[in-house]
């Protein structure tokens, strides 16, 4: 009989903490859905859209012979790569680190969230991807990479 006495206290013990812990968990279902209205504009709805944008970073033809002696090594890192864009089904090059950061801004004050996909080519240099990484980190945006071997 005291056997029995204990187990039902710790069954009451068990069931006291699952039920606190149920108490203090957060369980709510959120089952709204915006509906957009019929008065919106097409900007209003885009805006709200989620951009992916796909950059990806690929090497430039130019050798070292060729280069003219740069200030530094982010700068003498540019001549090696460019970066494409992809937007949708158009893409467009930019070779320039200030275009790109122009680029990433336009894209986002148009958008209401934006992920930078980041894509670099297996022969690129390793400073273009921390380039671009720095600038996501700059203006805390969402980004994720693609990286295929070739």
């Amino acid at each position: 009989m005291k056997g029995n006495g204990l187990i039902i206290r710790l069954i009451d013990i068990v069931m006291i903490l699952l039920l606190g812990f149920l108490n203090i968990s957060d369980i709510i279902h959120k089952n709204e859905v915006k509906l957009p209205s019929g008065k919106k504009s097409s900007k209003a709805t885009k805006k709200s859209q989620k951009m992916r944008l796909k950059i990806q970073i690929v090497p430039s033809d130019t050798t070292i012979d060729s280069l003219k002696t740069s200030k530094s090594f982010i700068e003498m890192s540019q001549q090696f790569i460019y970066y494409r864009l992809f937007e949708g089904d158009k893409s467009y090059r930019v070779r320039n680190l200030k275009k790109l950061e122009d680029e990433i801004l336009k894209k986002k004050a148009t958008y209401d969230s934006m992920i930078v996909i980041i894509n670099p080519d297996s022969n690129s240099i390793v400073q273009g991807t921390i380039n671009l990484i720095d600038i996501c980190r700059r203006y805390n945006l969402k980004r994720m990479f693609d990286y295929q071997y070739h």
